[in-house]
Order: structure tokens, then C-alpha cells, then sequence
């Protein structure tokens, strides 16, 4: 690949098409692990570099279309370290962006079940050996990929539902493909399970999806059981994946009625001051206290002060809680 050297003169978004445009054309049928792992580091960098470069001015289509190239380019790759065996055998790798593993098996394996194919966020359980017997080469081989950043990408606001909410992704952006497989139908579904990467509140949605284009959809899959830390996706096919949770919106505020409760509560910490400037200064007979009418006007002041600080404060920390639930997990990505 000589996409360094065209890199140095190109913007990013040139870079990493041309990138894409040398994977899809490679002819090979096996590459070394090195080769894949080099290719990868660059197509995932430079996808980077075009988030970090252009910030927001890129649109959903192009952030769809870039998803979807990468994902091919990604599943082409891993498919060149499968490799004919006789009875089975199994590759893995771990970049920053990207973890994959392959397992192939052959005509004389002699497993019952293949292992279950782990990644430091998710692991995937698929019965490779029912398939096998079910394709006239007696082989069949599974990748499993998990991409630590391609949220940036296939963000989870492309899960369209019919109610309005806030969409977060909560595990990395897995696929699972059949390469240099026969007969690729599924003897039985297939679970995933993944590793919630942020906090998860039982009080929301959760939601097996996976990606259709250019959106998240839950066809064909569901939550087969979660906990705190973890949840289990049943699909009856392969794709590319993804748990997302729906948390409901704050109702929307009536900015008409804000004004006028500020308005109003303004108003009476104003009177309760005059009030009490008034009990404090005056005295109209010598036989009246007005120490109960302070103390009650002194009260009434700070409540209606507490309450309008109280509003203020709310109307800061909401908008912050919601940024800090959709902020990406970078601070925890494996390095």
C-alpha cells in the first residue's frame, strides 16, 4: 500500500477514499496477519482524522456511507486470514480501534462446538460445527470484529423509533461474517454478549440492533437476558451490531410560564423585603412584638430565594447530564 505517501498531499477525506478504493480492489485470497493489521491502522486513523478535521459539518449520509465502506473494508480484510485447515484453527489480533478473531475448522475436526470468540467489550457463541456439516466442503470459518470507535460513524441517533428519545450506544460496534463459507445459513441463532460502556439505568430501554445501510434496526434480534454490567443478544442472522438505550426526554419546558413563575417569585421576594423592612423599622404600639412577624416574613423570604436558586441550578445540570450520558468512552478505550 502506498497510501502514506498520497496522504502527505491530500486532505483526509481524499486520503481515506483512495484508502478504501486499494482495499476494495486487492485480489489476494490470503494476507499476512502484519499486512492486516498495518491496513487497518491506517483506514481506522484516517477516519479518525476526518472526524477530528471537519468536526460537525459532516452529515449523517456521508457519516453512513463512510460507516458502511469501512465495515466492508474491515470484513474484506479479516476474510484474507482465513486459510484451508484440516481440522481447525484460529487468528487474533488487537489494535487500538479494532479487535478481531477468526476460527476455521476443516473436514477432520473433531470438536463437538467451537469455543466461544471473545473481544475485551463482547463475545460471540455461533454453531460453526452444525454449519460445517452442513456444506459439501466440510469447512466453514467465522470472523468476529469489535470496533471500539465506530459510534463516531454509525451514531445511535440513526435508531429511528416512533417516540421521541435519547439515544445512547452502550457497547462497542461488533459484526460477525461467514468468509470462504459455503452455506452461510444458521443452524441455530446466534448470541452476543456485550459489555455495557456506560452506566446503565434500569429504568430505560434496551435494545439489540443492527445496522441496515443507514440505520440501526432490531429485526431478527433481541435481549435474550442483562444485568448491570452485561446484556445477551439472540440474532437468527449475522450483521453488524450494536445495544442501544433509549432513556426517555425531559418534558419540554413552557418558557411563557418560566417568565411568569420568575416574574411572580421576584415580585414576592421584593414585598417579603418591604414587609420585613417595614416590621423591623416601624413600631405602632409599644404593647405589640414584631419579632413573630419577622421571623415569618425572614422565612418566607428565603424559601422563595431557595426555590427560584433552586430552578436556576436545575436548568444548568440538565443539559449536562445529557451531554455526559452521549460523551464517547474514549477515556476507556484499550490502548
Amino acid at each position: 500500500m502506498t497510501q502514506q505517501e498520497r496522504c502527505n498531499s491530500q486532505t483526509f477525506g481524499g486520503c481515506f477514499q483512495n484508502l478504501l478504493e486499494q482495499i476494495e480492489n486487492i485480489t489476494a485470497q490470503e494476507l499476512p496477519l502484519e499486512t492486516v493489521q498495518n491496513i487497518l491502522n491506517m483506514a481506522f486513523n484516517t477516519s479518525e482524522k476526518i472526524l477530528e478535521s471537519s468536526s460537525s459539518s459532516v452529515n449523517a449520509a456521508d457519516l453512513a456511507s463512510y460507516g458502511n465502506r469501512l465495515l466492508k473494508a474491515s470484513e474484506k480484510l479479516i476474510s484474507t486470514l482465513v486459510k484451508p485447515v484440516d481440522t481447525s484453527d484460529s487468528v487474533s489480533f488487537t489494535l487500538a480501534a479494532v479487535e478481531g478473531q477468526v476460527f476455521m475448522v476443516g473436514p477432520q475436526v473433531t470438536l463437538d462446538k467451537i469455543p466461544r470468540l471473545d473481544t475485551t467489550n463482547s463475545s460471540v457463541d455461533i454453531d460453526l460445527i452444525g454449519m460445517t456439516r452442513n456444506n459439501n466442503e466440510k469447512s466453514a470459518a467465522v470472523a468476529f470484529m469489535s470496533y471500539n470507535m465506530m459510534e463516531n460513524l454509525l451514531k445511535p441517533d440513526f435508531f429511528k423509533t416512533s417516540n421521541d428519545t435519547i439515544k445512547t450506544m452502550m457497547s462497542t460496534v461488533i459484526s460477525a461474517t461467514l468468509p470462504k463459507t459455503t452455506n452461510t445459513k444458521l443452524t441455530k441463532p446466534v448470541n452476543f454478549t456485550l459489555k455495557h460502556i456506560r452506566e446503565f439505568d434500569p429504568n430505560d430501554s434496551l435494545s439489540c440492533v443492527y445496522w441496515n445501510i443507514s440505520e440501526w434496526i432490531v429485526d431478527g434480534c433481541s435481549v435474550l437476558k442483562t444485568n448491570s454490567s452485561y446484556t445477551v443478544c439472540s440474532c437468527d442472522h449475522l450483521s453488524t451490531f450494536a445495544l442501544i438505550m433509549q432513556t426517555s426526554r425531559p418534558p419540554k419546558s413552557d418558557s411563557l410560564m418560566e417568565l411568569l413563575n420568575l416574574v411572580c417569585v421576584i415580585v414576592g421576594l421584593v414585598f417579603f423585603s418591604l414587609a420585613l423592612l417595614t416590621f423591623a423599622l416601624c413600631q405602632w404600639s409599644p404593647g405589640v412584638n414584631n419579632v413573630a412577624r419577622i421571623n415569618i416574613c425572614i422565612s418566607l423570604l428565603l424559601a422563595h430565594l431557595l426555590f427560584l436558586l433552586t430552578q436556576w441550578f436545575l436548568s444548568l445540570i440538565r443539559p449536562l447530564q445529557v451531554r455526559m450520558m452521549k460523551e464517547p468512552y474514549s477515556s476507556a478505550q484499550p490502548h
